[in-house]
């Protein structure tokens, strides 16, 4: 991250708890992508994500013609 993800101090000093989201290089942006992506992976929702993009194939029924009931 090259040191772009930074809290803004206070003018007593002080660092403020959240950190600056208008900044123009754009890490912020990354940082929040990359806790997103980590809290899909250790909350254990990769299996359920996998399962809602690739659903299981419909089992397609057979077609039995009327002419075969005579």
């Amino acid at each position: 991250m090259s040191g772009g993800y930074r809290f803004i101090k206070t003018q007593q000093g002080a660092l403020k708890s959240v950190p600056d989201k208008n900044d123009a290089e754009g890490f912020s942006h990354v940082a929040d992508c990359l806790q997103y992506v980590s809290l899909i992976v250790h909350g254990g929702m990769v299996s359920w994500i996998t399962t809602r993009l690739n659903p299981p194939a419909k089992r397609v029924q057979p077609r039995i013609s009327a002419l075969g009931w005579t």
